[in-house]
């Protein structure tokens, strides 16, 4: 692995990244080329690395060794309040089967 200079490149590994106002998230394969992805924006601006992401874009993340969990649990007790739903009762809604 070799980090180069910009624009941003390998030839062996893979380094994807979404940018959305002023955050930025990466993942890469292998890990250790996120590291030297991070290390060449740091070369060229003024960043802050909050390590792993844990929420963005009103979207929890979790994770652990196997899985990946995302959750808008937040997002969605937000807009309850909202409406001011709080207090509302809850109700199953039957699918017609096959549907």
């Amino acid at each position: 692995m070799v980090c180069l200079l910009s624009p941003y490149y390998s030839t062996s590994d893979t380094v994807f990244f979404a940018v959305h106002v002023d955050d930025l998230f990466s993942i890469a394969s292998p890990p250790e080329e996120n590291t030297c992805f991070g290390d060449e924006l740091k070369s060229k601006w003024d960043i802050s690395d909050l390590g792993p992401a844990k929420f963005g874009l009103g979207i929890a993340i979790e994770r652990d060794a196997n899985t990946i969990a995302l959750s808008q649990t937040a997002f969605i007790d937000h807009t309850v309040d909202r409406f001011d739903q709080t207090n509302a009762h809850t109700t199953d809604i039957r699918m017609v089967a096959g549907l």
